[in-house]
């Protein structure tokens, strides 16, 4: 049964492995192009508005992403099933929207708090909509996901990439809007994405609200939000705390340097934990030998990912040098400290 399951991972691992190979190659491949025509403040804007739009993502999604697998894969009949992942888009859809519209009026403060200057508040704006639109996409993925549909993922997720690169190109080195740019890329390549795929959710799952469903997902996904808002905030804090004592080029320095381990921890990590939090996890739960099969899988997969790390940062300086733009060339110093962290970071994915 081991050897079943870890076959079973390393399949869909692989194949949501796609999806992040070919993101990591590409933020790696036009790293010259950003770098060149970002500033480091641009960096640190981008940097501050992402990390802001991921705890708001959080919050509206209440937990869905983890409910809705779980439910999904506890639901026999596939109508049952389909239900699940209609009420949960159709959640998203009315409360991601009133949450975003919310925010259009609170524009100013946002931007003061968060990048310390009103004058962002057009920033803020292009960054609630891009939310409302990663909220929909993440919804119905999760059912995607749940039922171990892997290559519809990875068609949205390649789709979505190849939009955004062509987009960003076309307005930061065509037309040089620098981060305003990056946000309409962000923008285009998620609405039209998310578009077409409530459409194709629609076909397949209907367009049918459970109340009781609703409830019990919420009920099940909602105490989860204080756990990974916490986590976030871990993650995310030095960015805000070095705005707040420093400037934002400062931010735009960490930044760079961040994204290397982000690109290896995606590679390796989110592309298992799809599979593993969105189905394997359960399955595992219900056989005899649930417990050895768990203990294995985790020590196979931090061997793996510790040493990738340490490799990453044994490397580091070299890498910078040849990927990066000449300003930003001390961003080598962070690597090591930040791929440190992503270890813990990476066992925690064993304990949902």
């Amino acid at each position: 049964m081991l050897k079943k399951t870890i076959r079973d991972l390393s399949t869909h691992s692989i194949i949501y492995s796609i999806t992040w190979v070919a993101s990591s190659a590409a933020g790696i491949l036009l790293m010259p192009v950003y770098t060149r025509f970002l500033s480091k403040v641009d960096y640190g804007i981008l940097e501050i508005l992402d990390y802001t739009r991921q705890m708001l993502m959080l919050v509206a999604l209440s937990g869905l992403r983890i409910a809705i697998p779980k439910f999904f894969s506890e639901e026999s009949l596939p109508s049952h099933k389909k239900i699940i992942v209609s009420t949960g888009t159709i959640y998203i859809l009315i409360i991601g929207g009133i949450g975003c519209l919310m925010g259009l009026f609170l524009n100013d403060g946002i931007a003061d708090f968060i990048l310390g200057n009103t004058e962002y508040a057009n920033l803020v704006d292009l960054m609630l909509f891009v939310l409302f639109f990663e909220l929909i996409i993440m919804v119905v993925t999760s059912g995607f996901m749940a039922s171990k549909q892997s290559p519809v993922y990875v068609g949205y997720s390649l789709s979505k990439l190849v939009l955004n690169i062509t987009a960003n190109l076309y307005f930061i080195v065509l037309l040089k809007l620098g981060v305003i740019g990056m946000l309409y890329g962000s923008l285009l390549s998620n609405g039209v994405i998310a578009l077409v795929i409530v459409v194709h959710s629609s076909i397949v799952n209907g367009i049918r609200v459970d109340f009781a469903v609703m409830k019990k997902m919420l009920f099940f996904g909602a105490p989860l939000i204080g756990a990974e808002l916490i986590g976030a905030i871990l993650h995310n804090a030095d960015r805000f705390l070095i705005r707040h004592y420093g400037l934002l080029s400062d931010v735009g320095i960490y930044s760079l340097g961040y994204k290397f381990p982000f690109f290896l921890n995606a590679l390796i990590l989110q592309s298992f934990s799809f599979i593993w939090l969105g189905a394997t996890l359960y399955e595992i739960a219900k056989r005899p030998d649930g417990a050895y099969e768990y203990t294995r899988v985790t020590t196979y997969f931090m061997g793996i990912y510790i040493f990738a790390m340490f490799s990453l940062s044994v490397l580091s300086q070299s890498i910078v040098r040849v990927l990066a733009d000449e300003k930003f060339f001390v961003a080598h110093e962070i690597i090591p400290f930040v791929a440190f962290g992503f270890c813990f970071d990476g066992i925690s994915t064993f304990f949902p």
